[in-house]
């Protein structure tokens, strides 16, 4: 991203900065911080899905409906080529839209997938918030919830997110390579 404006990462989305929203403290969960591993309930997990929306998300979207559960998805505004979330002309703005009519949590996940400890803070508060604009174009709101991309923020990152008003969340199980999850029924 440091190379030329053809990066995913220097494109801007559409819409109005969200960067002087004021961001005041919801729910009990610290903003910033060390982040959130495991469900705070005995017994419970979180399904969550990274880097989309993409090819599959509405297959995932049908298969969670058939089977009355929700997910988080973490969302990428514009990366691996799949053109931005807030243009029209892609598929993007209906499946975010669909996500929240279905009851699924929508999460960021950045504006072009970078690694938020190895960028600067302007890159960090970049990366937040044209994600945030991108994703209340076509929800009309946007998220206080992420995850770093590749599970890396050190602490001057937490307290950038902190900053703009996001929980951090990480997870405690990655299932790559794992066997596909069976639903019962």
């Amino acid at each position: 991203m440091d190379f030329g404006s053809g990066c995913d990462a220097n494109k801007i989305p559409n819409g109005d900065s969200t960067r002087d929203v004021p961001r005041p403290q919801l729910g009990d969960i610290e903003y910033g911080g060390e982040g959130v591993y495991p469900c705070v309930e005995p017994g419970t997990i979180a399904v969550t899905f990274d880097d989309g929306p993409y090819i599959y998300t509405d297959d995932v979207l049908d298969l969670f409906k058939e089977k009355n559960m929700k997910a988080t998805f973490f969302v990428t505004g514009n990366n691996l080529g799949k053109g931005a979330i807030d243009d029209a002309s892609t598929p993007w703005p209906a499946v975010l839209q669909r996500m929240v009519a279905e009851g699924h949590q929508v999460a960021s996940h950045t504006w072009s997938h970078q690694n938020m400890s190895a960028i600067t803070q302007q890159q960090r508060f970049d990366q937040m918030v044209h994600n945030e604009m991108a994703i209340r174009s076509n929800i009309q709101k946007f998220p206080t919830y992420m995850r770093p991309p590749y599970s890396s923020c050190t602490a001057a990152c937490q307290a950038d997110l902190a900053t703009l008003g996001y929980v951090v969340t990480y997870f405690d199980l990655d299932t790559t390579g794992m066997p596909p999850v069976t639903f019962f029924p």
